[in-house]
């Protein structure tokens, strides 16, 4: 099954490999690092535990392991908001291709005139219809507001980026309002005024098409994800979204428990077997390489290793940065290795 979370460290692309080295025979899978779900829903096992320390990401994975009925059809809405932005912002590309001719020539240089122009523009913005409906709190004003600041930032940048020619222009406005629709449905997500499966497609959503780890939380404690300035590939985007029509989904996440625990403190509490199988991904390279948000310290590697290699029965693969001093550890007791690329796959059965 694919993961319905775009996860800049998901193992997706790996399991050509790692499938075909794992047991054939698990009676429970253990996993501590959630992450996107790929191998909790790609491994098959008679029983499934998993944790995180992100809470976020734990309540999503909760919400949706049950059958959300309005959850689909807000995911296509947002969606379908999303593919109709060129529609949208067509009809205002040659006025404001008039006020970047007035910047550029130094005719308009005053910010608070610019700002005065785009915002006539942006006030005979058609939004669909359909979204105030289905979202329950967008507001079409929020929504101009925020593509009136993106426009000219975007115009204010193009006078020093030489945007001479029409496509250039076109492509920046049109990422700006993409990333006004993007930051606009942070701020209805963040503000909560949407109900829980709003709220929910929302994220979904987001995560979809944000690179990389998308559970960042600034000091307010709001999730701010990054916008890329991508274009979400809707087939794609569609693909990862349609395993909450599997049945199949439904049916491994009843067999499934889920916790919001530090790793460490998960797996000692769990305490797995000999039948049981656990598999290890930390969410970050510990070394020179740190992801913002996710890191896990050299300290908790070394507790980690002490885990598996002296206190568990259970059969275990790690998956390890080549530049982690810990491996020589692991290697010194009886275990098995392979290179993956510049990382370490380390298994004891």
């Amino acid at each position: 099954m694919k993961s319905f979370i775009n996860w800049g460290n998901g193992r997706e692309k790996d399991f050509g490999l790692l499938l075909p080295m794992m047991p054939e025979e698990i009676e429970r899978l253990v996993v501590p690092f959630l992450g996107n779900g790929d191998v909790l829903l790609n491994v098959k096992a008679k029983a499934y535990v998993a944790s995180d320390k992100c809470d976020e990401l734990v309540e999503l994975w909760r919400f949706v392991s049950r059958p959300q009925p309005l959850l689909t059809d807000m995911l296509s809405t947002i969606m379908d908001g999303w593919e109709s932005i060129p529609q949208l912002c067509k009809p205002l590309e040659d006025r404001l291709f008039e006020v970047y001719d007035s910047v550029a020539l130094g005719a308009l240089n005053d910010h608070l005139s610019l700002v005065s122009s785009v915002g006539r523009i942006t006030q005979d913005l058609t939004v669909p219809e359909r979204i105030p409906l289905t979202l329950k709190g967008w507001r079409t004003e929020e929504m101009q507001m925020e593509l009136r600041y993106r426009w000219v930032k975007a115009i204010e940048a193009g006078k020093h980026l030489g945007m001479n020619n029409d496509t250039k222009f076109k492509k920046r406005m049109l990422t700006a309002a993409q990333n006004a629709y993007y930051e606009y449905l942070i701020f209805l997500y963040n503000n909560q005024q949407v109900k829980p499966q709003a709220q929910a497609a929302i994220l979904l959503w987001t995560l979809s098409i944000s690179r990389g780890h998308a559970f960042i939380k600034d000091d307010c404690k709001w999730f701010t994800p990054i916008f890329m300035g991508t274009d979400a590939d809707g087939l794609a985007y569609r693909s990862r979204m349609s395993v909450f029509q599997s049945d199949e989904f439904f049916a491994r996440m009843k067999f499934t428990q889920l916790y919001k625990k530090d790793a460490l403190l998960f797996l000692n509490s769990e305490k797995p077997g000999g039948k049981d199988f656990i598999f290890v991904d930390p969410p970050c390279i510990v070394g020179s390489q740190r992801k913002r948000g996710r890191m896990f310290s050299r300290d908790a590697q070394q507790k980690l290793a002490d885990f598996l290699l002296n206190e568990t029965t259970a059969r275990w693969m790690v998956i390890l940065p080549m530049e982690e001093p810990v491996i020589d550890e692991y290697l010194s007791h009886h275990v098995s290795s392979m290179a993956m690329g510049d990382e370490v796959v380390i298994w004891n059965y």
